[in-house]
């Protein structure tokens, strides 16, 4: 996922990395062992799975790649569980998979017309009524907005946290805690973005979330590059690949982390890190 906002906050994240460093440390050591990321009954394979007609059984499938953050694994059946609920008429299932489907897209597309678009299904009576499926439309605007504006982004989370709340989605709560702690770094809090990311990376570490993991591992990663923190960023970064790499749904989700920190490591003239 692009980022591209977060160098703006470059100032604010080198008051709130200090903040971080050494709790942080002491909590990666305090929670080595957590439990195990849950997994849907799959599929012996992507193929055997395209070919099914358990359109209900393919949706969970996709939904734990899309919670791993692995969009290209999620779209095919997404796109095959859309199919299935439309020839059923199924609409609510039809558009969980349809969002669904253009979230995981979404690196191919316009994030402007996707934001547009699902701000309009917000706006429709299915998604004003039914709880679970307004907080799946929130959540993928959520990752879209960030890309255009941190505002508008920080309305769609207070939501998801509002919703995830009221329907004991936990793991939510705590994923829309650490997207409010960056748009806290966007806002000049320090103080507030290190209590709410800080916060969200133990409770994801504490259930096992290792996609959410990643992700916040790799956006202080990116907070102490931007601030010529390099041998910070490093631990981060390094902490981030071997999580992905120890989950194998997740398998393409750190490329672009990858090949940064690959590039990164040879314009300074350092070795590889461990991985």
């Amino acid at each position: 996922m692009r980022i591209r906002v977060l160098a703006k906050a470059a100032s604010v994240v080198a008051l709130v990395v200090a903040v971080l460093t050494g709790w942080l440390w002491h909590a990666f050591l305090g929670h080595r062992h957590v439990t195990a990321q849950a997994r849907p009954a799959d599929f012996r394979s992507t193929a055997d799975a395209l070919q099914s007609t358990n359109a209900p059984l393919i949706l969970a499938a996709a939904d734990h790649f899309y919670w791993l953050n692995n969009g290209p694994a999620a779209a095919p059946l997404y796109i095959r569980a859309e199919e299935l609920f439309s020839k059923n008429r199924d609409k609510r299932k039809e558009l969980h998979a349809h969002i669904g489907r253009l979230r995981s897209e979404a690196e191919t597309m316009s994030f402007v017309d996707l934001s547009r678009y699902l701000g309009e299904q917000l706006q429709s009576p299915l998604l004003k009524d039914d709880k679970d499926l307004r907080l799946w439309c929130l959540i993928a605007k959520g990752y879209t907005d960030i890309e255009l504006d941190y505002r508008a982004t920080k309305q769609d989370w207070l939501e998801v946290k509002q919703i995830a709340k009221s329907l004991g989605q936990n793991q939510w709560v705590t994923r829309a805690n650490g997207e409010l702690g960056l748009v806290a770094f966007l806002e000049g809090n320090p103080g507030r973005a290190a209590r709410l990311m800080g916060g969200a990376l133990l409770s994801t570490m504490a259930s096992g979330d290792v996609a959410g993991q990643i992700r916040f591992l790799e956006l202080l990663g990116r907070g102490f590059e931007e601030v010529n923190r390099h041998a910070e960023a490093m631990r981060f970064f390094d902490r981030a690949i071997k999580l992905a790499d120890g989950e194998k749904d997740s398998a393409c989700h750190l490329w672009h982390t990858k090949e940064r920190l690959k590039h990164w490591l040879r314009s300074e003239n350092r070795a590889t890190p461990r991985q």
